[in-house]
C-alpha cells in the first residue's frame, strides 16, 4: 500500500469525523467538546485502521 493511498484514507476518515460530530451537534444537545469527547475512541480507531488496513482486501 502505497503512503499515499493511506494518507488520502486518513483525511477522508478524518473528514467523515468531523460530519458526524456536527451532525450530532444538532441532534443532541450535548457541548461540541464532549461530543468531541464521545467520538474521540471510535474516531481514533478508525484512523488507525485505515493507516494498517494495507492489502488484506475489503473488510
Amino acid at each position: 500500500m502505497r503512503a499515499v493511498d493511506v494518507r488520502k484514507r486518513q483525511t477522508l476518515v478524518t473528514i467523515v469525523g468531523f460530519a458526524v460530530i456536527g451532525a450530532l451537534s444538532f441532534v443532541v444537545d450535548w457541548p461540541w467538546w464532549q461530543l468531541a469527547l464521545v467520538c474521540v475512541v471510535p474516531y481514533g480507531v478508525a484512523i488507525v485502521l485505515a493507516g494498517r488496513r494495507g492489502n488484506q482486501g475489503p473488510l
